[in-house]
């Protein structure tokens, strides 16, 4: 329950700013009248004033979820999300939203980053693999960097030396580099 003349003072502005109750309130209150623009202001103000980062990370994630999909704004998610994973870099759902909001923004360095940390994070190598696998198609295909592909499939082959994609992939950046020796024993 909220404490209703903490949340009249916080939305007449005259609150102590550091009244996380009266935030409460306010958030349920925008909530219910679909208020989206109060209820992000709300729990921006609750970002700061909330006791673990299990909470911080809780309305980060709700304030980023809203900004993309309320307000369409893809920049200020992923500003939201970027909070999250320097908080934990292993965020699962941060990290999905951060790839997914930098391909929108068409940011394809910060997504090769995201999904490198996000690999050096995650211990099953199947999903380790899957994350690098999406790095260097990315590295190849939207940066135009085939050198920066190849030592990525050569990484992901560091795991599974008969991954299908990283195999053939890596012959075929390595012959169109013209060294066709190397794309050759690539395959073998």
């Amino acid at each position: 329950e909220y404490d209703l003349p903490a949340v009249r003072s916080v939305s007449a502005g005259e609150a102590d700013p550091h009244e996380l109750s009266a935030y409460k309130g306010l958030e349920r209150l925008y909530a219910r009248n679909e208020n989206y623009e109060g209820l992000i202001s709300s729990l921006r103000a609750q970002v700061d004033l909330v006791a673990t980062p299990k909470q911080r990370i809780a309305l980060l994630d709700r304030i980023g979820l809203m900004l993309e999909e309320e307000f369409v704004d893809h920049a200020q998610a992923a500003e939201c999300f970027e909070k999250i994973t320097a908080i934990d870099a292993g965020h699962e759902c941060a990290s999905a939203a951060l790839s997914r909001l930098y391909r929108n923004l068409q940011r394809f360095e910060d997504l090769v980053k995201n999904l490198s940390r996000h690999a050096a994070t995650v211990t099953d190598a199947s999903r380790k693999i899957e994350l690098m696998l999406h790095a260097a198609r990315t590295l190849a295909i939207d940066i135009g960097s085939p050198e920066r592909a190849i030592d990525m499939y050569e990484a992901v082959l560091g795991i599974d030396d008969n991954q299908g994609e990283a195999l053939s992939e890596l012959a075929r950046l390595k012959s169109t580099a013209g060294d066709v020796g190397s794309a050759v024993s690539a395959v073998e």
